[in-house]
């Protein structure tokens, strides 16, 4: 690569990505219906958990049995991925009466919601990317009360 084609690739001022970036291939698996599309939110907080803002939102056609989101340039760092599957179409996670989820969810870091879990927080959806390419695999799943563990088995 040309000295000042480096340079400015280093500096950000074209798209060449970061420097400390990464390449993150979630892959979501458990997908039984292709009605809907897949939504993939990336938090980089607890606050952007909370609020329900993540910083970046990827939506994909659902597929069977697998769907893949690919994002190619994320910064180095600790994230929290959430993925569900958006029956209706509204961009946002349908809830019942009780508050549970309608539609199916997977989480990162292996992270199963129940009574004894509550509701998943950054500390324990956090996954660390690293630089180069990684890839995770999640699992979609129904949102079940009475889940036998904050985290899925392997």
């Amino acid at each position: 690569m040309d000295r000042r084609v480096g340079a400015a690739c280093a500096m950000g001022l074209l798209g060449c990505g970061s420097v400390d970036a990464a390449r993150l291939v979630v892959r979501v698996d458990g997908i039984r219906d292709t009605a809907g599309r897949m939504v993939l939110h990336v938090h980089d907080s607890g606050a952007s958990i909370a609020k329900g803002k993540p910083k970046i939102v990827r939506v994909a056609d659902a597929a069977k049995p697998m769907t893949e989101f690919v994002l190619p340039d994320l910064p180095a760092g600790r994230w929290a991925l959430v993925v569900f599957q958006d029956f209706d179409r509204n961009g946002a996670v349908t809830h019942g009466w009780n508050r549970i989820p309608k539609e199916p969810m997977a989480f990162s870091n292996g992270f199963r919601p129940g009574l004894s879990t509550g509701i998943p927080k950054f500390q324990k959806l956090a996954i660390e990317v690293k630089g180069d390419v990684d890839t995770i695999r999640l699992h979609l799943d129904e949102v079940h009360l009475f889940a036998k563990s904050g985290r899925s088995q392997p």
